[in-house]
């Protein structure tokens, strides 16, 4: 649908303007000086659909209580916007039927969002900023922005990740290489110096024990030395004696065999200085197998947890292209206006390069689409401040907006733009240079 009519009173710069485009007028050339009113009707096309949030800033005229904006469609809406010198703005749309319901929602349809999209305004953006507004016209549901969140956590965990692998990895090989051999059993060795020490004991024991019978041997030779002098008298006393000494004569070359056979068997000095040796060794050799073995299990933790950290590095780079493959989706059912445009992670491109190195015609030729597409239902879209296109180019525009069967309202700077619609101390000028009767006058202003 197209405006047949804008009516506009005491808003910003304006005193009155109404203009009643031809239907079949690609091309509406706003022109004037500066600060007489052409960028504050443009102002009042966009307050008239934006709602609160497309309002300037001080809206009503200096000297004026109020302001009125009426916008007509070919469609029979009736778009009418009163805004108070506070700023406080009311709305009514009718239609053939009366006044509808949620009427900013019905202006919304209209215009992506209630709001423009100016052409040269979107080309002066940083990359990053295009981006943003592309993406408010094709994904207004949010899904590229949230698949762009999602994909920035992912790339930020597997940067994360990859720093911990590479530090794993040099950990790794800067380990020392490690062969645990296997460790001696040191109580076998000490179950040997038991066995001796209780050899000992028993030696000693039994020598001990020698040793107390031969001194009962040399008391019972001296008794009987006396008894050989009590011979006559004590007879009877030697025979008992001598009847006792056979025993312990038998006991003490028993015990003496037993004693020498014991010290002959355990030479317990040095056997046991050979197995204190065996220990210190087992010691040492166990020391070292233990370092050896924690060696290797820090190599084999370090190995699992570089494996782990490879798999989880492969897991999301995967998840990353899962993310790039959906987004690429998503941006193809949206339907880009241009066929070669492209989202990439920092800007907008146009067949695979950034959109800042395609021409000059190019960039416009995008621009212009993309306003299209934010006016859905509106086919009037605006270019503000449009001195910086030459003919060739506003040729372009006019030819753009013939093609897609929409109507362009150029903001120029001076009056000599054929058929332009010229703005003075707000009011439309007559082709005289007064300002025009707005009644008698609109038609010839609009051709």
């Amino acid at each position: 649908m197209l405006i047949t009519c804008v009516h506009v009173e005491n808003f910003k710069r304006i005193h009155e303007i109404k203009i009643s485009p031809d239907a079949d007028r690609e091309l509406l050339v706003i022109g004037g000086n500066n600060a007489n009113g052409k960028t504050s009707l443009l102002d009042a096309l966009r307050a008239a659909f934006g709602g609160k949030n497309a309002l300037p800033e001080d809206p009503v005229r200096h000297g004026a209580e109020s302001a009125l904006i009426v916008v007509q469609l070919d469609s029979g809406i009736r778009i009418t916007r009163s805004i108070g010198k506070d700023g406080d703005s009311k709305l009514e749309v009718r239609d053939e039927l009366g006044a509808v319901k949620s009427p900013q929602a019905v202006l919304d349809k209209l215009v992506a969002g209630g709001r423009f999209l100016d052409p040269l305004a979107f080309l002066a953006m940083k990359p990053a900023e295009q981006r943003t507004e592309l993406l408010r016209l094709v994904d207004r549901e949010g899904k590229v922005a949230a698949l762009d969140v999602h994909r920035e956590r992912v790339f930020s965990r597997r940067t994360e990740v990859g720093r911990d692998h590479k530090r794993a990895l040099a950990q790794l090989e800067a380990a020392p290489p490690a062969a645990p051999s296997e460790p001696i059993d040191v109580s076998a060795l000490v179950k040997q110096l038991d066995e001796i020490a209780q050899g000992e004991r028993a030696r000693d024991k039994a020598m001990s024990r020698a040793m107390h019978e031969a001194d009962d041997l040399d008391r019972m030779r001296t008794l009987l030395a006396e008894d050989y002098k009590r011979l006559e008298s004590i007879k009877e006393s030697i025979r008992a004696r001598e009847a006792a000494l056979e025993p312990l004569i038998e006991s003490v070359r028993v015990r003496a065999e037993e004693a020498k056979a014991l010290g002959a068997a355990v030479d317990t000095k040095v056997e046991r200085e050979r197995i204190q040796a065996s220990i210190q060794a087992a010691h040492v050799h166990n020391q070292r197998s233990a370092t050896a073995k924690a060696a290797a299990d820090q190599r084999a933790q370090l190995s699992k947890l570089v494996g782990d950290l490879w798999t989880e590095i492969d897991t999301l780079t995967a998840r990353l292209a899962d993310i790039d493959a959906e987004k690429s989706r998503t941006l193809e059912a949206a339907k880009l206006p241009v066929a070669s445009l492209g989202v990439s992670s920092d800007g907008v491109t146009l067949a695979g390069v950034p959109l800042a190195q395609a021409s000059a015609a190019e960039r416009l030729r995008v621009a212009l689409a993309l306003a299209i597409a934010a006016s859905p239902e509106l086919r009037d879209i605006w270019v503000r401040d449009a001195a910086v296109l030459d003919d060739e180019s506003l040729a372009a525009v006019a030819e753009h907006a013939r093609a897609s069967g929409y109507r362009c309202w150029v903001e120029r700077v001076g009056s000599r733009d054929p058929g332009a619609i010229i703005i003075r101390d707000g009011r439309v000028a007559s082709p005289n240079g007064a300002n025009a009767n707005q009644g008698e006058m609109f038609g010839e202003a609009s051709r």
